[in-house]
């Protein structure tokens, strides 16, 4: 049970790394 609640977590911290990288990138490409 722990493993696969470190696992999930993990896995939400990336979903929010790449959301907010996904995010910066289009408003780069919108400014230029």
């Amino acid at each position: 049970m722990g493993a696969i609640a470190s696992q999930w977590s993990a896995l939400k911290e990336a979903g929010t790394y790449i959301a907010i990288l996904s995010t910066h990138i289009q408003v780069r490409e919108q400014n230029q």
